[in-house]
């Protein structure tokens, strides 16, 4: 499968360099990152995206998600390589409990996994209680009332 992912791309320096070294750069590249899910005006969810240390901006505060997962969308092959890592080096918010399981429920499953494998033991517990006491636990019921909210937003 890797050979269909480089054939038809020019070969970067990044690219050529070991798997493992470029593992290392991706978790630095990716790391730092605290997620917070938010309704947007329109009635969906979007993402704040803080450093979780002020000093990598030095003060300037958020940065856009799309900016964060920018280098997955380079190829095909840093897509393969990297999807999964914005997530997996990020810290999650989630004090805003509802988004943040409504947001849960919306994930693939690589994605879900990925996320639940970044929250602390205390999020899990958290998010599981909410979950369970709101919505008896299903993530269809999540993913059912999550479209209900954003029609009714949006109308």
């Amino acid at each position: 499968m890797a050979d269909s992912l480089t054939s038809q791309q020019p070969v970067s320096p990044l690219l050529r360099l070991p798997l493992e070294l470029r593992k290392r750069i991706y978790a630095h590249v990716f790391s730092g990152y605290r997620i917070t899910v938010l309704w947007s005006n329109t009635g969906a969810l979007r993402y704040a995206t803080l450093p979780d240390s002020e000093l990598l901006f030095h003060g300037s505060g958020r940065l856009a998600f799309n900016t964060l997962i920018a280098p997955t969308q380079v190829c095909r092959q840093m897509y393969a390589e990297t999807r999964l890592l914005p997530y997996k080096y990020s810290t999650y918010n989630v004090s805003l409990i509802i988004n943040f399981t409504l947001w849960m429920g919306r994930l693939d499953e690589a994605l879900h996994t990925t996320v639940w494998e970044a929250l602390n033991e205390s999020q899990r517990l958290y998010v599981q209680e909410v979950r369970d006491e709101h919505w008896g636990g299903s993530e269809d019921k999540v993913v059912r009332r999550w479209r209900r909210a954003g029609t009714a937003m949006s109308a």
